[in-house]
């Protein structure tokens, strides 16, 4: 009998000549077992025991988790590279190299790198740079993770506004409509659904964003 999580399968379970009884044992979880043996036609049980330590097997996949959540233009979230077996077990024996990479997306981060793991595990800290969709996977010993996927805000830190029409006479500004584009720091379009306030002359309004621009 054994502990833990391990298989037993009896190759020959009579002893021979030498008073010896084999058996092949497999597990697919990374443990130390303790085996024991029992003498079943004379009711008795065999006082030694053996210890076996089963480890990882060859890294075969990638996890890539983290970032799970949308991040804010200059905002930061962290990757994190699991090196797994066959098995779903942490290859801790893993200490090498493991690349972060853009995969796709029309947003942009900082702080893709090349880092070595340490027990299996490589981590490196992402930060929006550029609004919009990013797709990040990693790679390791030549294997290829599964792809993550975030948001990052655009850049509000500096915004130019756009007006057409550009001008009013002074005490006619109620009869001119204005169409409004915000355009960020980065160039980007700020999202729909914000609402920028128009001050011109003695008018203020407030136009609520739809298709990048806003109507008052």
């Amino acid at each position: 009998a054994g502990s833990g999580n391990s298989v037993i399968n009896t190759v020959s379970g009579t002893t021979n000549v030498s008073g010896q009884a084999t058996f092949t044992v497999s597990d697919l979880t990374i443990e130390a077992v303790t085996y024991t043996a029992k003498d079943t036609s004379d009711t008795l049980t065999i006082t030694q025991t053996a210890t076996v330590t089963f480890t990882a097997g060859p890294a075969t996949q990638i996890l890539l988790s983290g970032c799970t959540s949308d991040i804010s233009y200059g905002g930061t979230c962290v990757a994190t590279a699991t090196i797994k077996d066959s098995n779903g077990n942490i290859e801790t024996g893993f200490n090498g190299p493991v690349t972060f990479q853009r995969y796709a997306g029309s947003g942009a981060v900082t702080g893709y790198a090349t880092v070595n793991a340490s027990g299996g595990v490589a981590s490196v800290t992402l930060t929006g740079s550029l609004g919009g969709s990013v797709y990040v996977d990693a790679q390791g010993d030549s294997n290829l993770s599964n792809v993550i996927n975030f948001n990052v805000g655009v850049d509000t830190t500096a915004t130019t506004v756009s007006a057409s029409s550009s001008t009013a006479a002074y005490g006619s500004e109620n009869s001119v409509t204005f169409t409004v584009g915000v355009t960020t720091g980065n160039g980007e379009l700020v999202t729909d659904g914000e609402t920028i306030v128009v001050n011109v002359g003695t008018v203020h309004c407030s136009a609520f964003l739809s298709s990048d621009a806003g109507t008052c």
